[in-house]
């Protein structure tokens, strides 16, 4: 019954968010944060789940890189609450910038990074191209995954190494480790059956100026070592 009345409040309001993304177009950050609030509210209305965030203080005169695993579509939402202070772009694969309401208005207004991923070099000239246009106070997400998985996937090196090529040296980009957990058991059966959460946890593991990378090979294996142990304790 919660399942059924979760959707009886989210496709509307899904779909007015669409329309006011377009009418607002000149403030799609401010819109992004209203959909976001709205989509778990009604979670916690509805008694679904709750949540809890684990975040050091965010340093909004810099840049950021968020390096999270990928669970379900919620984490988008769950995501944009956890670094509220920021204004939040994320990089997504092209086929979510077609024709999802709200989502593809917003990745387009929000200039977040949308990719074609049976094009790998484009693909990287692109994120480096949306690195260059980030600006102090705003966070670019990766998941590194490359797509949703239920348990922690392996993390793409050469993409994620590209990143922080990009940013190593750079005093005004701050890399912060991530792991989600929780997301992908508030529903089964899509979303029409509310399945036993224990709760959903964004957890920050590390942080890393860019001034004090060294080693990107090992920094990549340094953050996602710090995953695998998190979900190893977790289990």
């Amino acid at each position: 019954m919660r399942g059924i009345f979760f959707n009886l409040l989210f496709w509307p309001g899904f779909l007015l968010f669409d329309i006011l993304a377009r009418v607002f177009f000149f403030a799609p950050f401010l819109i992004l944060r209203l959909k976001c609030a709205y989509v778990l509210a009604i979670i916690r209305f509805c008694g679904i789940g709750r949540f809890s965030y684990k975040i050091g203080d965010i340093e909004e005169h810099k840049k950021h890189i968020l390096v999270c695993n990928h669970v379900s579509m919620f984490d988008i939402p769950i995501l944009v609450a956890g670094f509220r202070n920021l204004q939040v772009k994320f990089i997504a694969k092209r086929e979510l910038a077609r024709w999802i309401p709200t989502v593809s208005i917003l990745l387009k207004t929000t200039t977040s990074v949308v990719i074609d991923r049976s094009k790998a070099r484009d693909s990287l000239k692109q994120i480096s191209d949306g690195i260059d246009e980030l600006g102090p106070g705003q966070g670019l997400v990766i998941f590194p995954e490359g797509t949703r998985s239920p348990r922690l996937g392996q993390y793409k090196k050469r993409g994620l190494v590209a990143i922080f090529e990009k940013v190593k040296g750079k005093d005004d980009f701050v890399v912060i480790n991530l792991a989600l957990s929780g997301s992908g058991s508030l529903f089964e059966d899509g979303m029409l059956k509310v399945a036993k959460s224990e709760g959903v946890a964004l957890v920050e593991l590390n942080r890393r100026s860019g001034s004090a990378i060294e080693n990107t090979d090992e920094l990549f294996e340094e953050i996602y070592a710090d995953v695998k142990r998190y979900f190893a304790i977790k289990v």
